[in-house]
């Protein structure tokens, strides 16, 4: 129990309890353990509130996450802070972006594969976010807009999960889904983040599509 919240990896999605998906974070933690080791193994777990321990498992890679299983958000909270413990936001910045590039790369040709099959272009991306964001978080809502040609507007708002690095990972992944369509000259500014004190996340990808 952690405030008025009973976590289960199993709970019902309809619950208040913010969850993600085990997919959205396990390919990170494989990528981030085979580039620096396991030695951050033991911060993750001292950071991580005690009764949330059964929820990862010190011998296992990728703390044993199970891509489709749901977690409690300070799970993925706490691997993220025990990461960008001793990096600059620049460095943390960098770490995500080669990070969200691995992951889509491994889900698009893995269990998402029909996904990406399905969002196969920048408009149709925009158009199926919403549902591609509710499949690996219970409470946000997300928005793409492409406001003219090479130029996309990501959103997210109501969001009790919220978190500084995983709002970071989530603007990246569309930069990185952006790549896997075959756009080129890529470029994400983040222009607001709850983190900051604003109403909701906002990034403008600016891109060129494939000839």
């Amino acid at each position: 129990m952690v405030g008025d919240y009973t976590y289960s990896t199993r709970m019902d999605r309809a619950g208040p309890t913010p969850l993600v998906k085990g997919s959205a974070i396990r390919e990170f933690a494989l990528w981030y353990e085979a580039r620096h080791g396991r030695a951050y193994v033991d911060e993750v777990l001292r950071r991580l509130p005690p009764d949330l321990h059964e929820h990862v498992w010190r011998e296992r890679q990728a703390f044993g996450l199970v891509a489709n299983d749901w977690y409690p958000s300070p799970v993925v909270h706490a691997l993220l802070d025990t990461v960008a413990s001793g990096l600059s936001d620049r460095e943390m910045s960098t770490l995500m972006r080669e990070a969200t590039a691995f992951t889509v790369r491994r889900l698009s040709r893995g269990i998402y594969q029909f996904l990406f099959r399905m969002v196969a272009s920048p408009a149709l991306y925009a158009r199926h976010i919403q549902k591609a964001w509710s499949m690996i978080h219970t409470t946000g809502r997300r928005a793409i807009s492409i406001d003219a040609p090479g130029v996309a507007t990501s959103t997210i708002e109501d969001w009790p999960g919220h978190h500084r690095w995983l709002c970071e990972l989530s603007m990246e992944t569309m930069r990185a889904v952006f790549e896997a369509m075959g756009c080129r000259d890529l470029e994400l500014t983040r222009t607001q983040c709850v983190s900051h004190g604003d109403p909701l996340c906002r990034a403008e990808l600016r891109y060129r599509e494939p000839a």
